[in-house]
């Protein structure tokens, strides 16, 4: 079966948030780590690499076809925005709005992911 269009573009766009991240870390370490409830830069820079790479890497085996991918990526992104979402809102001008947009982003790449042609596509035997 060939990849769905929804599959490839959501793939990528998991892929531009990773990098966007990472090319956004600088800033948010000058603006919010003095801030946060964890001071070591180190280990937020870590985390957050570590975070941006397993997203990068999980939506290539998705790109593959890998079922599994696309369930660790929802269980993932949950867990991250269960621990993390509402510690960024306190910390935000906007919580309401921070909140919506992360949810509203996770819903739709979620929606995308599991439609019947992408379970069609992740259902068949692949290669990863």
């Amino acid at each position: 079966m060939e990849r769905p269009i929804l599959v490839t573009v959501t793939a990528w766009i998991i892929i531009a948030f990773a990098l966007e991240s990472l090319v956004g870390l600088p800033f948010w370490f000058m603006e919010a780590l003095p801030k946060g409830p964890v001071r070591s830069p180190v280990i937020v820079f870590i985390g957050a690499c570590a975070i941006a790479f397993l997203y990068i890497a999980l939506a290539a085996f998705m790109l593959r076809g890998a079922a599994w991918a696309r369930i660790t990526y929802v269980w993932a992104t949950g867990l991250i925005a269960f621990a993390g979402l509402f510690g960024l809102a306190r910390e935000s001008a906007h919580p309401i709005a921070l909140v919506a947009i992360n949810v509203a982003k996770f819903a739709l790449i979620t929606f995308f992911l599991f439609r019947k042609d992408a379970n069609a596509f992740f259902s068949r035997p692949s290669s990863a």
